[in-house]
């Protein structure tokens, strides 16, 4: 061979071996020029200064080689061109398969860290693709429990070679949690390597289907039960009755009504197998007319008789039950029994024969009745008085306990003298007076020609500390009193100082419970309107609210030996025997009782 033509035979050799290092990818016409030329630069023996001119007859023959090799070459091109079509075909399946699958695939190793994952992975977990690389896969598994499954599944798979299938819950990187179908499949790489390969299916949808369809099979069952115990607790005869005209269910009384030891007993009978022939007739002919007519039967009488052949009447109402096209599938069926009413009015009818005759033995007992009451009533009273007594002798006697408490200090000191005598003598006839009083006023109190007069309201204000002082000055109790004028009011003075004297030992009560920091009461006199308003103030720390609206109720109290007749009474005096109000508020620090009576001026007027 003429050393020019292998020259040539050797580029090409050269460039075929450059093509087959880019089988990737195809290779154009112009790039396979670019790289002849460089290997012509490369290797200068291939140049074509060859000092050993051709023949025509080797012209001819290279260049007929020089086609062949170049057809070749671009059968070659086309070939990879093609291949490279396939592989780009191939990758973008694979992308559509793999990475945009509707479940997460994802490899892990042997110790279950992530070797791979698609991208509905990542979407899944909401994390990027070289974040979950490496990571063990139980991170993004949820609770503890769910790992050990996971742990205990991927040992079981790695012995036994079976698919694994199991539902865990896991969390995505911002802490949100879902439910998740694991499918665990595994191959080992080698001898000393595991490969699992694993679907993730995000169920949580389906597990929130689940749970609601538990709970609403839950309530059907509840519904069931409840409906149940309806059938078997109701007195009334409640049925439904397809359109065959046979019991789909009915209450237990209409089973006890047809001698029936339960209720399912009757359900798929007949009316005509269930009841005597004559009234089943009866009922038999009302379902006929409601399945021809459509139409209801409301409030109808119809006799009944039970197993024992007893007779008596039910009040009956029955409605057709019609499917969405309008036709009568079936009735709804209620009855009562009315035969004892049936029998009442039957008295009644023989009642009004005898009308005058009844009326007056009536009239007669509904006398004995009255007087009845009426002694009842007197003797409450009675014990509503003496329990008021004694709630209102308990201050005075207490004073009368320490005034004697005095007498015995002032023996024991020498201090007894005619001014302390007589003093001792004019505070105890003082408070004799009052207790003598009390019975006389709670005496009159339920009678209804008490005398009513005009007095001064600061009048009855004294009188009331007057009987408290000591009390209040042995504590330490400060009473200030705020009244601009004296008001001339209208009703009964010594009930007023009664319920003045009941407030104020209240809050003395509350004021010592409580321990405030300044012991300390107001008793603020204002006119307003057309009555007087005496407004007593404490610091006892006011009235919780829940028992605020209570605090007038009888015989209610908070306190350990109370009587709760107090402020009831208190009450019943201002509003009923005054025609005034009482009421109760709290404010800083405690609370504030407004008592409002009529003033004089406007009552004569």
């Amino acid at each position: 061979m003429h050393p020019n033509q292998e020259a040539i035979l050797s580029l090409v050799f050269l460039l075929e071996e450059q093509m087959k290092y880019r089988k990737d990818q195809p290779v154009s016409s112009e790039v396979l020029r670019r790289q002849a030329e460089d290997i012509l630069q490369e290797n200068p023996s291939l140049s074509s200064e060859n000092p050993h001119p051709l023949s025509p007859e080797e012209i001819r023959k290279t260049i007929h080689e020089l086609r062949v090799h170049q057809i070749e070459l671009e059968m070659q091109n086309e070939e990879l061109r093609r291949a490279h079509a396939e592989l780009n075909a191939a990758r973008a399946r694979y992308f559509d398969l793999y990475d945009l699958a509707p479940v997460g695939y994802c490899t892990l190793s042997s110790k279950g860290y992530i070797l791979e994952a698609n991208l509905t992975v990542t979407t899944l977990l909401g994390t990027a693709r070289n974040e979950l690389i490496s990571q063990p896969v139980t991170r993004y598994i949820l609770r503890r429990d769910d790992q050990d499954i996971f742990y205990l599944s991927s040992k079981r798979l790695f012995r036994t070679g079976e698919p694994q299938t199991r539902e865990l819950q896991m969390v995505k990187k911002d802490g949100t949690p879902f439910w998740a179908l694991l499918s665990m499949t595994g191959t080992p790489e080698n001898t000393s390597n595991f490969i699992f390969r694993i679907t993730i299916n995000d169920i949580s949808d389906r597990k929130r289907l689940e749970a609601e369809q538990k709970q609403a099979e839950r309530k059907i069952n509840e519904l069931n039960l409840d409906f149940i115990s309806f059938l078997e607790n109701t007195t009334d005869l409640v049925y439904f009755k397809d359109k065959n005209l046979r019991y789909r269910f009915c209450s237990q009384a209409l089973a006890n009504l047809t001698g029936h030891a339960n209720w399912r007993d009757i359900v798929g009978k007949h009316t005509l197998d269930i009841f005597p022939d004559q009234i089943a007739q009866i009922y038999h002919e009302e379902d006929i007319s409601i399945f021809h007519d459509g139409k209801s039967i409301l409030n109808k009488d119809d006799p009944c008789q039970t197993s024992s052949g007893k007779a008596g009447r039910l009040i009956t109402s029955k409605w057709p039950l019609k499917d969405i096209d309008g036709d009568v599938v079936g009735l709804f069926g209620i009855s009562r029994d009315i035969t004892e009413l049936k029998m009442l009015e039957d008295e009644l009818k023989q009642i009004n024969l005898t009308l005058e005759q009844r009326v007056a033995r009536e009239v007669q007992k509904n006398m004995e009745q009255e007087r009845m009451l009426i002694h009842q009533s007197r003797m409450a009273a009675m014990g509503e008085m003496l329990d008021n007594i004694a709630h209102q002798w308990k201050q005075p006697l207490n004073a009368l306990n320490l005034l004697l408490f005095n007498i015995k200090d002032a023996y024991q000191y020498n201090e007894m003298n005619e001014e302390f005598i007589d003093q001792v003598l004019a505070d105890g006839t003082r408070l004799v007076l009052n207790m003598s009083t009390t019975i006389t006023d709670f005496r009159n109190f339920f009678q209804p020609d008490k005398e009513v007069k005009a007095f001064s309201v600061m009048d009855q204000i004294r009188q009331a500390i007057v009987l408290i002082q000591s009390d209040f000055d042995k504590n330490q109790i400060f009473i200030r009193i705020d009244a601009p004028d004296d008001l001339i009011l209208y009703g009964f003075p010594n009930e007023l100082s009664h319920v003045l004297l009941n407030l104020l030992s209240n809050s003395k009560d509350v004021i010592l419970k409580h321990r405030p920091q300044v012991y300390s009461l107001d008793i603020v006199v204002t006119a307003q309107g057309d009555q007087g308003c005496i407004m007593v103030r404490d610091t006892g720390g006011g009235i919780p609210k829940e028992i605020l609206d209570r605090i007038f109720d009888p015989y209610f109290t908070t306190k350990k030996e109370g009587t709760g007749i107090g402020l009831y009474m208190s009450k019943v005096i201002i509003e009923l025997h005054m025609k005034g109000s009482l009421t109760a508020k709290n404010i800083a620090g405690g609370v504030e009782f407004c008592i409002r009576v009529p003033l004089a001026n406007l009552m004569a007027s």
